[in-house]
């Protein structure tokens, strides 16, 4: 199992997320509507944190929190930080590639193999709240996503690709369909808010 997969947890549900440094998590931007970081904690493999902050990226499900502590080497040896992407270390995102897509759905980290099946510009959810600007869309027909999973991270050939964000379940059905917000697209605005976000104070 991924040991940089986290969950953020409120006093009124969770969802998942990646740690990707020491100080900063990726997750879903939806799931942080109408929260602050106050009510807001970050639990990994034996750790958690307080959030000091975050930062929505404006166009996309994505959102950039900052620990109030870090999560440092020395102190927890086992917990390895999944980088950001680079143009160079990006892997091709064709048809029919492999995907793993990890998330703390019902509980507990699960790992959920699935394919690409296309990109598109922009998916909305069915709420109209969340809208994913370069979407790629994947299938999961043995272990969907489901809720709890949203900001979980996606992998191709070990990279970092994208975060979970919508699922396509009509009726209450899960299709095994899933709609991932990519963050190579994304990289300059992330990086962006990662040297906004403020230290804690006495940090």
């Amino acid at each position: 199992m991924l040991s940089s997969l986290v969950r953020v947890h409120t006093p009124t549900g969770y969802c998942s997320g990646v740690l990707i440094d020491p100080y900063f998590i990726l997750t879903a931007r939806h799931f942080l509507r109408h929260r602050t970081a106050g009510d807001m904690f970050v639990f990994g493999d034996h750790w958690n944190r307080k959030v000091s902050g975050w930062i929505d990226l404006a166009t996309t499900d994505i959102s950039v929190l900052r620990l109030a502590r870090p999560i440092m080497e020395a102190d927890h040896p086992t917990i390895t930080p999944t980088p950001l992407p680079t143009a160079a270390s990006l892997p091709p995102l064709t048809r029919g590639t492999p995907t793993i897509s990890y998330g703390m759905g019902g509980g507990k980290p699960q790992q959920r193999p699935g394919t690409i099946w296309f990109k598109f510009p922009q998916v909305i959810g069915k709420n109209y709240h969340t809208r994913v600007r370069h979407a790629l869309v994947i299938r999961q027909p043995n272990n969907p996503a489901i809720p709890g999973d949203s900001g979980g991270p996606v992998m191709v050939n070990n990279q970092l690709v994208g975060l979970q964000s919508l699922i396509l379940d009509p009726y209450g059905k899960n299709l095994g369909v899933a709609t991932i917000s990519l963050i190579n697209p994304h990289l300059g605005e992330i990086r962006a808010a990662m040297h906004r976000l403020p230290p804690h104070p006495g940090e």
